[in-house]
């Protein structure tokens, strides 16, 4: 579970272990330190920005943080470590990919950085060792989205035995419309966009098939695009126009979920898309109230869609019945 945009500046990230929680983001932290040349803005105290939690809650938690009578910051020195950083606006979005037994969060801002990390430590008592394992880049305008390219699918055989060298390759919804490579490992932004919106680019996600990898993105033009990528290069193969803008999108192949305005929720079968890229089923959200999340299930068989009614709604998807 990650916690997101819980203060409006920002200063670090609070990260718990792996046990129980997942990751709580949030922006100012008292007990902030500068660790090298990556330095939190924060670093404050924050009694202010708590006061209301902490009068009408005396003991809280949120997103794995302890809320004090005082309205203070309580970090679990034995599962938690708060890890300074440099964006200086919300974080919008945060992706989490394993390789090598090793796990990197990339973390992108509305004030157009992003940032990997490496994440450390397992078991329910280990706490977390997170560093930033390059510099940030900044791409000149918000991020609204970020997704890791997904590994091609590789035919095992007697030939080719070896597991393959996943994926470092991380996408980029912008809000000029544009869809961004950012390449980690080099330190180097692709000069050239992905692909193009005519508004800004709400989220993106990657998958692969036999038949190669392939990248997908809902944009506020109410239409999602569907490209191949080949060698960094990336070709588009389709569109489907939902007429309303992409507020919320999330996938686990073969499933692809897009959430808009008035609870819509538009359905993909990315395992057999028609020649008209249009999704298979049109739903309404089983929620009263507007949208505010939406997460494919890990199987790829249904989807959570939250509100803001303070709901969460489950839904199981057996395509054979759309």
């Amino acid at each position: 579970a990650f916690g997101k945009n819980l203060a409006p500046s920002t200063g670090g990230f609070q990260s718990t272990g792996f046990g129980n929680s997942g990751f709580g983001f949030q922006g100012n932290q008292q007990q902030a330190q500068p660790a090298g040349q990556f330095f939190g803005a924060g670093a404050q105290n924050v009694s202010q920005q708590f006061q209301q939690f902490s009068s009408a809650y005396q003991s809280n938690k949120v997103a794995g943080m302890a809320i004090s009578n005082k309205g203070e910051i309580e970090l679990d020195q034995e599962r938690e470590v708060f890890v300074p950083h440099s964006f200086t606006d919300t974080i919008s979005d945060i992706k989490i990919k394993e390789s090598n037994m090793s796990y990197f969060v990339a973390v992108s801002s509305w004030d157009g950085n992003v940032q990997m990390f490496q994440l450390g430590g397992s078991g329910q008592s280990a706490k977390p060792s997170i560093q930033p394992i390059c510099q940030p880049v900044q791409t000149g305008g918000p991020i609204l989205g970020i997704c890791f390219e997904a590994d091609p699918v590789q035919q095992m055989s007697q030939f080719n035995p070896a597991p393959q060298q996943k994926s470092m390759i991380i996408y980029l919804a912008h809000s000029d419309g544009s869809i961004k490579r950012w390449d980690p490992t080099q330190q180097q932004m692709s000069p050239a966009s992905i692909g193009q919106h005519s508004m800004p680019v709400k989220d993106v996600y990657s998958f692969a098939t036999p038949q190669g990898v392939f990248l997908v993105s809902g944009g506020w033009d109410g239409i999602v695009k569907f490209f191949k990528i080949n060698g960094g290069m990336s070709t588009q193969i389709g569109e489907s126009n939902v007429f309303k803008p992409v507020h919320y999108m999330s996938g686990q192949f073969p499933l692809l979920v897009t959430a808009h305005s008035e609870q819509f929720i538009n359905i993909w079968n990315l395992d057999a898309l028609n020649q008209t890229f249009n999704p298979v089923s049109v739903r309404e959200s089983p929620l009263k109230y507007c949208t505010t999340a939406i997460s494919c299930f890990g199987d790829g068989k249904g989807y959570a869609v939250g509100s803001i009614e303070g709901r969460c709604g489950i839904v199981h998807i057996r395509f054979e019945n759309v």
